[in-house]
C-alpha cells in the first residue's frame, strides 16, 4: 500500500497532465510492487477520474477539507490497472518515452 497526499491538477492543466500523471503512478505501483493506493481527490478530479480511466476505486469516507479545498479519502486497487493498463485506457508509452525507460 501506498500513499499519494493529494491528487489533484489545476484545472488549467488536467487535459494536458493527468495521462501523465496516471501513468506516472501505475509505473511507481509496477515498480514497487503496490497494490493499493490511498489518495484524496478533489471531487470534480475525482469524477473525471473514474469518467477517463474506470479504475476500481472505493471511497473510504464522505468529502472532507484538506489543504485548502474539498476532497474525497478512497483507496484504488491498481493490480489490474497495472498488469492491463490498456484496459483502463492508460497510456504509458509517453511517460516511459519521457523518464528514458529508467522505469
Amino acid at each position: 500500500m501506498a500513499e499519494i497526499d493529494k491528487y489533484a491538477a489545476l484545472p488549467e492543466h488536467r487535459g494536458k497532465y493527468v495521462d501523465d500523471l496516471v501513468a506516472a503512478a501505475v509505473l511507481v505501483a509496477r515498480e514497487h510492487g503496490i497494490r493499493w493506493f490511498v489518495t484524496l481527490l478533489e471531487p470534480l478530479f475525482c469524477r473525471a477520474i473514474k469518467i477517463l480511466y474506470h479504475p476500481p476505486m472505493t471511497p473510504l469516507g464522505p468529502k472532507t477539507f484538506y489543504k485548502g479545498d474539498d476532497v474525497i479519502p478512497v483507496v484504488m486497487d491498481v493490480r489490474d490497472v497495472v498488469a492491463h493498463p490498456e484496459k483502463y485506457n492508460i497510456k504509458l508509452r509517453p511517460v516511459l518515452a519521457a523518464v528514458g525507460d529508467a522505469c
